[in-house]
Order: C-alpha cells, then structure tokens, then sequence
C-alpha cells in the first residue's frame, strides 16, 4: 500500500461490485490484521469530524498512501482551531 499504482485496484473490483449490489457506492476498508480499524475508502481517505466539531480524525496506518487532499483538509481544519487527531479509529466509532 505505500506506492500507488493500478495494481492496487484491482483488489476493489469484487468487494466495489458487492457494495454497489447492496447500494453502496464505495467500500470502506478495515485493517487486514484485527479488522477492528478503519483504513480508507476504495475511492478516498478516510476523515471524521468529532461529535462537538472541534477535532479532525484520519486513521493511522503505514498502508494508507500520502495525500496531498488529507495534508490540506489537516491543515485547514488547524487554520481553524481544531484539533487534529491522527490516530487508530476504531469501526465502532464510526
């Protein structure tokens, strides 16, 4: 997970086709070990904002590719007084 290319896609085809069967239109990944954290979209990284909006939360994963989009929305939100935690996000948080 730490180059992209097209490889990395073809993984998603068969978990894309049975979201979109049940309606949805991206998949959400867990961690590959424990399956208990989030990762990233198929399409996208992964950001939450906090119940009381005032943090950012992104996972923490070495799988998860660099984003110039991420390094932006964490910069904003810091411009804007928010905390930003980068941190395991646990599916029950979700």
């Amino acid at each position: 997970g730490s180059v992209k290319c097209a490889g990395n896609y073809a993984a998603d085809v068969v978990p894309a086709a049975e979201a979109a069967s049940q309606g949805f239109p991206i998949v959400l990944y867990l961690d590959a070990k424990e399956r208990k954290y989030v990762e990233e979209f198929s399409t996208s990284n992964f950001i939450a904002i906090s119940n009381d909006r005032q943090s950012l939360i992104t996972p923490d994963s070495s799988s998860i590719l660099k984003s110039i989009t991420l390094k932006m929305l964490k910069q904003i939100a810091a411009d804007k007084g928010m905390k930003v935690e980068q941190r395991p996000v646990q599916y029950s948080e979700v």
